[in-house]
């Protein structure tokens, strides 16, 4: 929030400051520059570029009210190009860049590589364009749903609430969040949308009751389970990485002569599941489910927990639950996301020591 306060500080500063209007003369005829900047503030709520353009409108009219001796009338293009170099910067880019450098923070934004912004500099972006340039195409969209409401930026909302001035539906759980540098909150969601009605349903049907039991003493959450029953979820410990792997081995061989059709094996980490399929691919068939996956296949699914957000599996596998790989509260959260992907059965894993989580 803090951060889109500075670009909104920022491109306050550079509506007042950045268009320095000068004296414009057209044959015998001059247009002034307080007329110039009365029209640059009447047209405030538009684009700078689409200001240039209603202003270059504005004083053709003024040039023909005018007595007119030497030559035609100037073309709305000449005009424009006249107003360009009034104001300071001249592309998003620049403008972008020189936001750092307003709050003298030059050295945080860099290329991905040549011309290629990283990821978290998209969104920022796109907001100060929409204030520079605008963007068209989006006016015959009569309603909005988002889905995952809390893995979006505060910057990323304040650019959809820019980009679709209609009616919106937004869903998800703050509390089950895996991106561990979005700040957005209920608070902050609130403060965005100062007209939202905010609806929490609480009704989880997804798992069983034993299910969610378990997760919330995980994390503390205000979902109510539904009466379906179902087993215990297990914790297996084991020796070493071998004795995991081989307890893992004999639940995957129970799931094929269970009822169940799909069973997911939810890592922390996209290198623990690579080198968890390269094991069991040798004695079972495993699907490993990635960011270069093209279609969930039912059966055996190894994947992450950022990847398995919003799936569900008959039967959930959680390995390495230990102290060494589940200890932050950001780890804590995934760990709740993990557990509640599971159905009707959830078994965890680990060698060493367990992770204080599950040991209270």
């Amino acid at each position: 929030m803090e951060f889109l306060r500075l670009l909104d500080k920022y491109l306050e500063y550079v509506n007042e400051n950045y268009f320095e209007p000068i004296d414009c003369t057209f044959g015998n005829v001059t247009v002034s520059k307080d007329f110039i900047l009365q029209r640059y503030h009447a047209y405030k709520k538009q684009p700078i570029a689409e200001r240039f353009t209603e202003i270059a409108d504005d004083m053709v009219e003024q040039i023909k009210k005018e007595r007119w001796l030497e030559r035609k009338i100037p073309s709305k293009k000449e005009v424009i190009k006249k107003l360009l170099p009034m104001f300071k910067l001249h592309s998003t880019l620049a403008l972008y860049t020189d936001f750092f450098t307003f709050i003298n923070r030059p050295d945080m934004f860099v290329f991905k590589s040549k011309n290629k912004l990283e990821n978290a500099d998209v969104f920022p972006y796109i907001y100060l364009k929409l204030f520079f340039e605008g963007m068209k195409g989006l006016e015959g969209i009569q309603h909005v749903v988002i889905d995952e409401m809390q893995d979006y930026t505060p910057v990323q909302y304040a650019v959809i609430k820019k980009l679709y001035k209609c009616k919106k539906t937004i869903l998800g759980d703050f509390g089950q969040a895996v991106n561990p540098y979005n700040s957005n909150s209920v608070k902050s969601f609130r403060d965005l949308f100062e007209k939202v009605e905010l609806v929490e349903l609480t009704k989880s049907y997804r798992s069983t009751y034993e299910i969610i039991t378990f997760a919330q003493k995980i994390q503390n959450s205000n979902i109510e389970p539904i009466e379906r029953h179902g087993d215990e979820p297990q914790i297996i410990a084991c020796d070493d990485l071998y004795s995991e792997i081989s307890s893992i081995r004999k639940l995957l061989d129970d799931f094929k002569n269970s009822p169940f059709t799909s069973l997911g094996i939810v890592c922390k980490t996209n290198r623990q599941a690579q080198e968890l399929y390269d094991d069991l691919s040798k004695t079972h068939e495993v699907h490993l489910l990635d960011f270069n996956s093209v279609k969930f296949i039912n059966g055996i699914t190894i994947t992450t927990i950022h990847m398995a957000k919003g799936l569900e599996f008959d039967q959930v596998i959680i390995p390495s639950v230990s102290s060494e790989l589940y200890q932050s509260e950001y780890d804590r959260s995934l760990l709740y996301i993990a557990c509640t992907r599971a159905m009707h059965k959830l078994t965890l894993t680990y060698y060493g020591e367990i992770t204080g989580m599950l040991s209270q």
